[in-house]
């Protein structure tokens, strides 16, 4: 998928509109065949950052990224 909105701002919305956090004034979002809003609230598996990403500063992006996926137990074990 490819966004090309003019400014941050219709980005944002579209980002949030995809996760599920707000509503489309029109039409419909469909994640894997899906409606949002019908079945699914949200859609499973969707990992973006739309405002600031929050990290810990003293560790590098590869861990951060190795921390989150374990608390979302996509990895089970935490890095060394």
């Amino acid at each position: 998928m490819v966004l090309s909105a003019v400014t941050v701002v219709e980005n944002r919305y579209y980002l949030k509109t995809i996760c599920g956090f707000i509503r489309p004034d029109e039409g419909m979002v469909k994640i894997r065949g899906e409606v949002l809003g019908a079945r699914i609230d949200f859609p499973e598996n969707v990992g973006v950052f739309i405002n600031s990403p929050g990290y810990i500063e003293i560790y590098s992006g590869f861990k951060n990224l190795q921390y989150l996926a374990a608390i979302n137990k996509k990895n089970n074990r935490y890095p060394n």
